[in-house]
């Protein structure tokens, strides 16, 4: 049978148009293949190149620093006298001493953290002409807590803690946003401190951003500060083609604190809290880039907490518009409070780690900070979730999508007690580490309120606050109940003052005694207030988290049991924060985030922070024995006569009932064991004892 050419030739045709389309797809592929390779290629040069880039700017930055050690000495020698040609004829007597200039092995002490002993080169004459004036304020810390190094046995350099960071924020101002989770959470990574507490002993301090700190004592109201010169600002995560004004590196210097103080004493910025420490505060002068001077109108006590806990912002972005135009001066300190830089969610700071991402609804993601001063943290990343539920929380922990987590105690009593050896949190694999924290809870009551305005009535809230069994079925009994404002653990709080016991046979006796009665038998009480006869009725805005709201319930109803009626408005921490900063609220609960050691009052308590609003007197308390003590503590320094003023602040404020004073917390932490080196080493801090992650470590796998 013959085969059909026509056949054959379109088999042939076929054939020869797919080996076509075989070969065409191999060479395309292996063209891919080359240019691949070609691109990886040029990216390893480029990377080489931009290494030996580095790498010389380093070099010249060096010879820059060196270059300008010797012209400073040579300068300083010229200008002593020390090095002179012959003496003219009748001329006598001795050369003075040149002024010393730190050599290099003083200066790379100081550039780990030692203080400055002899003035560095890059300070101006005028800087240098301060040095050693006055009396010298900082100390090395014997107990400081050392920074594992990235190539430690065992430790992941590029490892990612991963936690949980609490609600979404309200804002990102560390300015004008007063939010512990703020300071604890960001803050603490990413900004750094003129200088730094000790470990231990939270009166002392070390340098931090300054090398060097002297004081005119005993009248401290002139503080002479030196900065560092190697500290750098963030880069600005923010897209540099828009915002060219934010481009190249940018040096910390003193200019950044004289605008950050100069933000903080300005009218026109929503930071009533911060202000009301600076009441006294002249301000800054500059004296050169890395010299200032922070004058104070007379001797304060708290000018030394917060001459040295200063947080200084970056001017280069904070005092300019989108565009890159300076603000005028009347304007900077409106625009400061919704800075477009901070409303669009971006952060620039000057510490080991810095914002690499932030969504309010979502995460925020920390890394290390490759330009930082200091020993690089072992951490590479810190991942923090944001969400309101603390059971979330542990959930997420227990099931390893987070690394540690602090348990609220209706959780310990289920995980540890009840089910132990059954979970992670109670078979082992967790460490376990418990800590008082600095902070407690309250009930507050508006005192400019028509029904909360009477002291007696303010007090018989708390004797109808059955305290004790809150704190034994919610807490298992580890708290402590608040006198007031001061810390149980310190000697700070009257050690005589016991806590009002629950007695509601005594509430009803002190709101008769106020006038209220039930004069309908309608089983609420009611009283003729401003002409008007008003029962006593109230709505507590509560933050919607289970610390407050097992709270309220069986507070409520035991206030119905003497005829007063609570009803409750859960909020969401945002929702929650914009009423009480615009007082639009009866009653309300929160807890306040001390620093762990001796706090000033003035903030939270003075009848002059009830005028500011926002401010943290939003309840509107005003007491002008209150006022005077803490006016007369912040010029007292004297340590004994503190402890008395305290005290007596302590109990004058408790008299007043302006709070229901819940209690003070001891609170259990869990690690995963396998996960986190080093862990207990950031549980070591008195000041603000919260658990600092950069001396830990992620363990390699």
């Amino acid at each position: 049978m013959q085969s059909n050419p026509i056949l054959t030739f379109l088999k042939t045709a076929a054939f020869l148009l797919l080996a076509f389309l075989v070969w065409l797809t191999w060479w395309h592929s292996s063209r891919e293949e080359r240019k691949v390779q070609r691109i990886e290629v040029e990216l390893s040069q480029v990377r080489g190149d931009l290494a030996a880039s580095a790498a010389a700017q380093e070099r010249q930055r060096e010879a820059v620093q060196d270059l300008a050690g010797r012209v400073g000495a040579l300068t300083d020698l010229l200008a002593s006298g020390a090095f002179q040609g012959p003496a003219p004829d009748g001329a006598g007597g001795a050369p003075a001493a040149p002024r010393p200039v730190a050599p290099r092995a003083s200066r790379e002490a100081w550039r780990r953290g030692a203080i400055a002993e002899e003035p560095p080169a890059h300070l101006s004459p005028a800087a240098r002409a301060l040095w050693g004036q006055r009396t010298l304020y900082l100390s090395a810390d014997p107990d400081e807590v050392p920074i594992p190094p990235l190539d430690a046995p065992g430790v992941d350099p590029a490892g990612r803690l991963k936690r949980w960071y609490g609600p979404t924020p309200s804002g990102i101002n560390p300015i004008t946003i007063s939010d512990a989770l703020l300071t604890i959470r960001i803050e603490e990574y990413c900004l750094r401190n003129v200088a730094q507490r000790h470990v231990k002993d939270a009166s002392r301090y070390k340098p931090q951003l300054a090398i060097r700190v002297e004081v005119n004592e005993p009248h401290y109201t002139e503080w002479v500060v030196w900065l560092r010169d190697d500290v750098w600002w963030h880069p600005p995560q923010v897209d540099l083609n828009r915002y060219p004004h934010l481009k190249g590196k940018h040096r910390l210097t003193a200019h950044d604190v004289k605008f950050t103080m100069d933000m903080i004493l300005n009218p026109d910025v929503n930071a009533a809290h911060l202000r009301s420490y600076y009441t006294e505060c002249e301000g800054v002068e500059v004296i050169d880039d890395f010299c200032y001077v922070m004058r104070w109108k007379r001797p304060q006590f708290n000018s030394i907490s917060f001459t040295l806990n200063l947080q200084p912002v970056p001017e280069f972005v904070l005092a300019y518009d989108e565009q890159g135009n300076r603000y005028e001066p009347e304007q900077v300190g409106l625009a400061f409070n919704k800075h477009w830089f901070y409303e669009a969610g971006h952060f620039v700071g000057c510490g080991p780690y810095f914002v690499a991402e932030l969504d309010p609804d979502s995460h925020v993601l920390l890394r290390r900070f490759a330009d930082y001063y200091g020993p690089p943290v072992p951490i590479y990343e810190v991942y923090q979730e944001i969400f309101p539920s603390a059971e979330l929380a542990t959930k997420k922990c227990e099931a390893k999508e987070h690394d540690f987590t602090t348990l609220q105690m209706h959780e310990y009593e289920k995980k540890v007690v009840k089910e132990k050896g059954q979970n992670p949190f109670s078979d082992g694999q967790m460490g376990e580490y418990w800590t008082w924290g600095t902070g407690y809870s309250f009930i507050a009551w508006k005192n400019t309120h028509p029904i909360f305005q009477d002291p007696k009535v303010r007090e018989a809230m708390t004797w109808a606050c059955d305290r004790p069994r809150i704190r034994d079925d919610q807490e298992l009994g580890e708290a402590k109940l608040a006198t007031g404002p001061q810390h149980p653990n310190t000697p700070y709080c009257p050690p005589d003052l016991e806590p009002t016991p629950f007695d509601l046979g005594r509430a009803r006796a002190l709101l008769a005694e106020a006038g209220w009665t039930d004069s309908d038998g309608d089983g609420v009480l009611d009283k003729d207030v401003g002409g008007v006869r008003t029962p006593f009725r109230f709505t507590a805005m509560v933050p919607n988290n289970q610390l407050f709201i097992p709270i309220f319930e069986v507070f409520k109803e035991d206030l119905k049991k003497i005829g007063v009626q609570m009803s409750l408005d859960l909020l969401e921490w945002k929702q929650f924060k914009e009423r009480l900063d615009a007082r639009t609220f009866e009653c309300t609960a929160l807890l306040w985030s001390g620093d762990g050691w001796e706090s000033d009052l003035y903030q939270i308590w003075h009848s002059s922070q009830a005028d500011e609003v926002p401010s943290s007197n939003f309840i509107e308390f005003r007491d002008p024995v209150a006022d005077e003590l803490m006016v007369t503590l912040r010029a007292t320094f004297d340590r004994g006569e503190r402890i008395r003023l305290q005290r007596e602040l302590h109990q004058r404020i408790a008299s007043q009932h302006p709070y229901t004073f819940l209690m003070f917390y001891r609170l259990p932490i869990f690690w995963w064991k396998d996960r986190v080196g080093n862990f207990l080493a950031g549980c070591a801090y008195v000041d603000r004892p919260n658990v600092r992650t950069y001396p830990m470590t992620i363990l390699a796998r």
